[in-house]
């Protein structure tokens, strides 16, 4: 019988050693996960005095995988994962607080932000029996985060690990608990300076927004005589240290206010923030700047003019990014 969707299961572990595979620890609250092969051969076309396209003597040049969590439900329990993975790794994995714990994750612009890598593993049942894959070395190149009214709070991820390899999926692995936040609770601020974070709230006004962040990590292949041909390493390129920032309001105050900041160039500290039961939280803060030294062009919606407002990273040279998750795990697994 055919692998059956409705029994994918995903399960994860955090790695000692980059690329090291470890067991899983927990099944993972995720809708999906596809993996891309990103393997690559080369095909020379050699003089056989045959009229064909490829001639034969193909040779392998490399091995990867490209990991994408489409628009997925955000589970507050399992946020520092994911931040793990993108944002801050290491140190910032230890939380502040007892129960609810505190998880603070703030890129550097100076210091290596240390994430981690994770081995993930799915398994594709048929009833009778199963396919069961393991992917070593799984970090992320994005992540992002949507809400729109009416719906949950949404993220999504992008990012790279090494080749598929067969494995035994680890028994006896739970699901953390599950809360997937409401749009509707979502709260946003904008101010001119990171020390004023969240000072003054953008009420009545937004309809919708996201964050997106790239992450600046990327696999590299190093002559190391590897047999598998996969990436060695991973490094940090500034250059892909990047934030997309998105919001839908009315044409109100905070239009005039975002008007005057985008033909001034000013910075603006933008915080979105999202409560959930028992002191759950997600906040996120970033520095920003008007895409482009105006707003956008106004649009009609519901008999109302709305504009999205665009904006890209900036840094008063000292701020850029940071996600403070609160939850009630003391240990992410």
């Amino acid at each position: 019988m055919p692998s059956t969707d409705d029994l994918t299961l995903y399960q994860w572990g955090i790695e000692t050693v980059n690329g090291t595979a470890v067991p899983a620890t927990s099944k993972i609250a995720i809708p999906r996960i596809s993996f891309e092969p990103t393997d690559a051969m080369y095909r020379p076309r050699l003089a056989k005095g045959i009229n064909v396209r490829n001639r034969g003597n193909e040779t392998l040049v490399s091995r990867g995988t490209r990991i994408v969590v489409p628009s997925s439900p955000w589970n507050y329990e399992q946020g520092a994962n994911w931040l793990s993975m993108s944002v801050a790794g290491g140190s910032a994995n230890t939380p502040t607080g007892t129960n609810p714990y505190v998880y603070t994750y703030a890129r550097s612009l100076t210091a290596d932000p240390d994430v981690d890598s994770w081995t993930l593993e799915r398994r594709m049942g048929d009833f009778a029996g199963n396919r069961d894959e393991e992917y070593a070395y799984a970090m992320l190149s994005k992540i992002g985060w949507s809400f729109t009214m009416g719906e949950a709070l949404m993220f999504n991820a992008e990012g790279f690990a090494r080749k598929r390899g067969a494995s035994t999926l680890t028994a006896a692995q739970t699901m953390p608990a599950v809360e997937i936040p409401s749009a509707a609770l979502v709260k946003v601020w904008m101010d001119g300076t990171w020390a004023n974070l969240g000072t003054t709230q953008v009420t009545g006004q937004v309809l919708s927004g996201g964050l997106d962040f790239s992450t600046g990590y990327m696999p590299l292949t190093t002559a190391d005589g590897r047999t598998d041909q996969d990436f060695v390493r991973h490094i940090l390129n500034g250059e892909q240290v990047q934030i997309a920032a998105r919001l839908v309001i009315l044409c109100e105050t905070q239009y005039d206010a975002e008007k005057t900041a985008a033909e001034a160039l000013s910075l603006r500290a933008l915080r979105i923030q999202v409560d959930g039961a028992s002191s759950k939280q997600l906040q996120l803060d970033a520095m920003l700047k008007h895409e482009q030294p105006t707003v956008p062009m106004v649009e009609a919606q519901n008999g109302q003019w709305i504009v999205t407002l665009v904006f890209q990273e900036a840094t008063d040279g000292t701020n850029l990014f940071r996600a403070k998750l609160t939850n009630t795990v003391a240990t992410i697994v």
